[in-house]
């Protein structure tokens, strides 16, 4: 995206800036051999920060992704089972019911779902780190009208995990984001990733970055792997080959989802 803001904080009150070209490229010289965390913003898109760790003298290339702004003030989001209305107040209505409902009242039906189908944040745990069933779970809350990235949106913080926006409001536990959860992996899991050699590390450590901007969700998509930095590996052939095959691949996926959602106690 041209025109964007991206401002390097290098230091307590020390920063630096700059801004995206016609191509989308921007850059910096001179950083320091640290971990500095870089801001990004521009019009019509969400803000989007992330820790960059950089080493004094070498060339670093980062690709950041940013998600566009999804709708203004007055306009009407149609999902499945769902119409939510923005105005000065916003209100959702229920297809099924027709019932329409308050901010309030509608993170009170969406626990109560939450409840039936998960009665313990243990048990959502368990459903979370299986891809398959993970994927049944929301599609069981898309029938009731319940849908995550409209409750990311409604308590303000799209860059939450699902996992944990969904626990917060069903169980009332901490609300972490994802950038959290991929920095405790990268930490904890040391044993984890080292068990793979350097090409099946980066396609790791590249999966974590989809992770941190779009949600687990990313990574269950087989199209993950036709964007940058995996169409430059030979695309999802090339990734499995990386891997030893293809049901080496998915196992390493299934094991680096589950591992996100393991490390309360650790982290």
């Amino acid at each position: 995206v041209s025109g964007t803001l991206v401002t390097l904080l290098i230091g307590p009150n020390e920063q630096v800036q700059s801004r995206t070209r016609g191509d989308g490229r921007f850059s910096f010289e001179g950083h320091p051999d640290d971990n500095v965390t870089l801001i990004a913003t521009c019009d019509g898109y969400r803000r989007r920060q992330l820790s960059v760790e950089t080493m004094e003298g070498q060339e670093e290339s980062l690709a950041i992704e940013l998600s566009p702004v999804k709708a203004s003030s007055g306009e009407k989001i149609r999902v499945q089972g769902l119409t939510v209305e923005i105005a000065e107040e916003t209100y959702l209505e229920l297809e099924t019911t027709g019932e329409r409902l308050s901010v309030r009242q509608y993170i009170d039906y969406t626990k109560g779902v939450v409840l039936s189908l998960a009665p313990s944040e243990a048990a959502l745990r368990r459903v979370w780190q299986d891809p398959d069933r993970r994927r049944g779970f929301v599609d069981d809350l898309a029938q009731k009208g319940v849908h995550p990235e409209i409750l990311s949106d409604l308590v303000k913080r799209p860059d939450a995990d699902t996992f944990d926006t969904i626990g917060s409001i069903a169980y009332g536990t901490p609300l972490r984001m994802r950038e959290e959860r991929a920095k405790a992996l990268a930490n904890l899991e040391q044993d984890f990733l080292q068990a793979y050699g350097p090409d099946a590390r980066e396609v790791l450590v590249a999966l974590l970055d989809k992770y941190r901007f779009g949600g687990v969700e990313e990574l269950a998509k087989p199209e993950v792997f036709s964007v940058p930095p995996f169409d430059w590996m030979g695309h999802a052939p090339g990734v499995a080959r990386i891997f030893g095959g293809v049901d080496r691949l998915r196992e390493a996926l299934r094991q680096l989802q589950a591992k996100l959602y393991k490390l309360e106690e650790a982290a």
